[in-house]
């Protein structure tokens, strides 16, 4: 085995909700990287899709360092007896260090003469240790929220499919959630074939771009933009520039593809904000602008490189349209009515045991406002109606 090779590991999953992706993978990472102190290491590359946390670590030592100390003991006259055989105490500090009492030496010391051991620490190789830490390291990644499948017993974001560990293109034999560590992943859920090999990184980069996945968040970040730029040409509207959303598709895809709906026109008379807060916040989509004013037409990013465009794209069309049909009717519905009096319904719904009704506890808040409001020169009035 070389003195120094490259470690890889990943953990397979179900989809993780995209706002765990990227603490879950740090987490991983100073946890793997904490279990390794102690050895030298070169390159750390950091790989995540909503299926996958994947860290490769180059040039790793592949043991620990041999350190030889010596470790003093009690004092000699407290080690042995009159006829010089070793005491329990001399016995005990022997067995501590892990070494024969018949090595133990004699050495001076400021506070005298004791007993010593000569000890030896390191020589730990890196597939021996993370054998019998790979557990540990992976399942105790911390989350937000966590469940139990299978015959539990373990927490996780998601269930665990499978777990790839190798150094230096050796296996690396361990049990994580009752799945056995191998050298083999799973790629697209739609590829023909899903299996993959991942006996080396190349290996396992080759295998997954060649579904059309890619794992390096900041490459397929930039597919996606360039995705959306050559929406934005098609359709001839305005750049679509959304970081929030942008990150948010980041994490819900490992495939991007585009795909390009629309919906009805007349339902841009609906409020703007409803139309593209609806857009974002429920299937995901990029709203669309010409001459500062939204269009019909949206921009969805699909985790399908084999699906029809225009069968997906008028999937999420179909949904949307039934939102926004919904919205429509039920803001004409709200506006017959003023805000005054749909705030008289607030006295018969009770906001929380001891504090009274929502309406009450709407006087509060419109008190509290008219006192903060000159504070920050708002408007009194509309700070209280408001």
């Amino acid at each position: 085995m070389s003195t120094h090779a490259t470690l890889f590991l990943e953990v397979l999953l179900e989809e993780l909700p995209a706002t765990m992706i990227r603490p879950a993978l740090s987490d991983l990472e100073a946890r793997l990287l904490q279990a390794l102190e102690g050895l030298e290491y070169g390159t750390v590359r950091s790989y995540a899709t909503p299926r996958r946390l994947a860290i490769a670590i180059d040039e790793l030592q592949a043991s620990k360092p041999r350190v030889e100390s010596v470790v003093t003991g009690p004092p000699v006259d407290r080690s042995y007896d009159d006829q010089g055989n070793p005491t329990k105490g001399a016995i005990g500090f022997a067995r501590g260090k892990g070494v024969d009492v018949a090595d133990l030496m004699v050495v001076d010391t400021p506070r005298g003469k004791v007993v010593a051991a000569k000890v030896i620490e390191g020589g730990d190789e890196v597939s021996e240790l993370l054998s019998a830490a790979l557990h540990d390291i992976i399942v105790g990644v911390s989350f937000k929220k966590t469940m139990e499948w299978g015959r539990g017993g373990v927490r996780y974001a998601r269930p665990i499919h499978g777990v790839v560990a190798h150094f230096d293109g050796a296996l690396i034999p361990a049990e994580v959630a009752d799945v056995h560590t191998c050298l083999v992943t799973q790629g697209h859920r739609m590829a023909e074939t899903t299996e993959v090999d991942a006996s080396t990184e190349e290996a396992w980069l080759s295998g997954l771009r060649g579904q059309g996945i890619e794992p390096d968040m900041s490459l397929r970040q930039a597919q996606i933009e360039a995705l959306l730029v050559s929406a934005a040409t098609q359709l001839k509207v305005a750049p679509i520039v959304d970081e929030e959303l942008l990150e948010e598709c980041l994490q819900l895809v490992e495939s991007p593809v585009l795909v390009v709906g629309q919906f009805d026109a007349d339902l841009l008379a609906l409020p703007e904000r409803l139309l593209v807060q609806s857009m974002k916040t429920h299937v995901s989509v990029f709203p669309t602008t010409r001459d500062g004013k939204l269009t019909e037409n949206f921009v969805a990013i699909s985790n399908n490189p084999w699906g029809e465009s225009a069968l997906i794209g008028g999937g999420y069309s179909r949904v949307l349209r039934a939102r926004f049909y919904d919205a429509k009717f039920f803001f004409k519905e709200d506006k017959a009515k003023s805000l005054e009096e749909h705030g008289l319904r607030l006295g018969n719904m009770r906001w929380i045991r001891g504090l009274g009704t929502m309406q009450q506890k709407a006087s509060r808040v419109s008190a509290l406002a008219g006192v903060l409001a000159p504070i920050f020169g708002a408007d009194v009035g509309q700070a209280k109606r408001a």
